[in-house]
């Protein structure tokens, strides 16, 4: 079962969220933010990451600059409902290493559409390396 890692602020969000992840067979553990995250991480080393980017204590940056260093193989997918010049910063998260980016509204289909692309990216790379 695939592991992720849902970290937002919102705590309605992210229980609609979880039970979406949860419903659609993902090993789901949920933090309110980055400073809560990064500890679960390390210790639970999940496949993915879906990471809002605009939080207090902990912003989706800091989690995803802990991924990169300490668990290279898992994918990460940074959300974001910033508009304006803000919302521009979610298009750098994708330069500086994030694998998906969602913008915020979006639905259950969407989220689950990218987590599956992104899975199946990672056992094509798993394939290819044991040839």
């Amino acid at each position: 079962m695939t592991k992720i890692c849902l970290v937002e602020d919102d705590p309605d969000l992210r229980e609609n969220l979880a039970v979406v992840l949860g419903r659609a067979d993902y090993d789901v553990r949920t933090a309110s933010n980055g400073v809560h995250a990064i500890p679960m991480l390390l210790d639970w080393r999940p496949d993915m990451v879906v990471c809002d980017m605009l939080m207090p204590d902990g912003e989706g940056f800091e989690v995803l600059r802990s991924v990169q260093s300490t668990l290279p193989d898992t994918s990460f997918v940074m959300m974001s409902g910033a508009i304006g010049e803000v919302a521009d910063v979610l298009e750098a998260a994708r330069l500086l290493g994030a694998d998906a980016i969602l913008r915020k509204p979006f639905t259950p289909d969407e989220l689950l559409e990218t987590l599956a692309r992104l899975r199946n990216q990672a056992r094509t790379a798993v394939n290819v390396s044991a040839t």
